[in-house]
């Protein structure tokens, strides 16, 4: 098992080298101002991180729209109905109950 999760180790670690190899020859295309930054090896891997999550983020938001799905619909109700309840509860307008400090 030790075996295996060193191989899929060597293999991660040989993929980012390879993206982050391929990604940093797009970024040499700019001007040295704007390059320079990416000598760094932690603004390599941020630079790879955005660029993943972007294009994932991007394929499953389409996904989700022609599923019909209302995931921010639903996040918005669940973080209202707490304000509205403690509104009620203490007998003051809705629309005050936004002046209340989340924590």
């Amino acid at each position: 098992m030790a075996e295996l999760m060193m191989a899929f180790g060597l293999f991660g670690d040989a993929l980012i080298a390879w993206l982050t190899s391929a990604l940093m020859v797009v970024v040499n295309l700019l001007p040295d101002s704007v390059s320079d930054s990416f000598q760094y090896a932690f603004m390599q891997r941020a630079l790879l991180t955005s660029v993943l999550v972007g294009a994932i983020c991007g394929i499953l938001s389409c996904y989700v729209v022609l599923k019909r799905w209302s995931l921010l619909g639903d996040a918005i109700s669940h973080a209202v109905l707490p304000g509205v309840a403690i509104a009620y509860l203490l007998g003051w307008p809705f629309l005050s109950a936004h002046l209340l400090p989340v924590r």
